[in-house]
């Protein structure tokens, strides 16, 4: 069985998070999706010296970010962060 969480809901350094999920047996962690947060190299160091996979990222769809918004460029910004 494969075990993945995410880190969304911690306010701490992702290496802390990784060390305590590789300790519980989990594989894989989806990344809060806030590119400003990380820098991906030491990111991607990060979940290899863990041995932790990168499953995916949470998009959270927060504040000014609304793929249905009306205006325009709301709607393009909000694509861009998806992407």
């Amino acid at each position: 069985m494969h075990l993945s969480t995410h880190n969304w809901m911690r306010a701490e350094p992702l290496e802390t998070t990784l060390k305590r999920i590789k300790k519980f047996g989990y594989e894989s962690i989806e990344i809060s999706g806030e590119p400003e947060q990380y820098k991906t190299k030491e990111t991607r160091a990060l979940l290899k010296e863990h041995g932790i996979r990168c499953w995916g990222a949470v998009t959270l769809m927060l504040g000014e970010r609304n793929l249905a918004a009306k205006n325009q460029g709301q709607r393009e910004r909000s694509v861009q962060y998806v992407k």
